[in-house]
């Protein structure tokens, strides 16, 4: 797939707490090429090996955060011109995803 059918890949949703949040294919798939022509896209998201992840710039474009540390929270609310729905709430899954095969 090149970088410029973007369009065609899916929205996708992480929960955090009780909440789906959606990603759109242009916060975590971008042109990496030198120049800006398209020429290498990169996915922006990366896997681990910890019991957490780090939710960064490709998860928060699109929303306008709020962070509290004292109380602890983090309230996320689409922005103004931002084409993300607001967070939906959800029930946590219980299904497995199968692992992807490499190669």
């Amino acid at each position: 797939m090149g970088c410029h059918e973007t369009h065609l890949l899916p929205n996708i949703y992480l929960m955090y707490g009780e909440y789906w949040y959606q990603m759109l294919p242009e916060d975590f798939y971008f042109d990496a090429s030198e120049y800006q022509d398209l020429s290498v896209c990169a996915l922006a998201i990366m896997s681990n090996n910890m019991d957490f992840f780090l939710l960064g710039n490709s998860f928060l474009k699109g929303y306008y955060s709020i962070h509290d540390m004292q109380d602890g929270y983090l309230g996320l609310v689409p922005h103004a011109t931002s084409k993300k729905d607001f967070a939906e709430f959800g029930t946590i899954p219980t299904d497995v995803l199968p692992a992807a095969a490499y190669g």
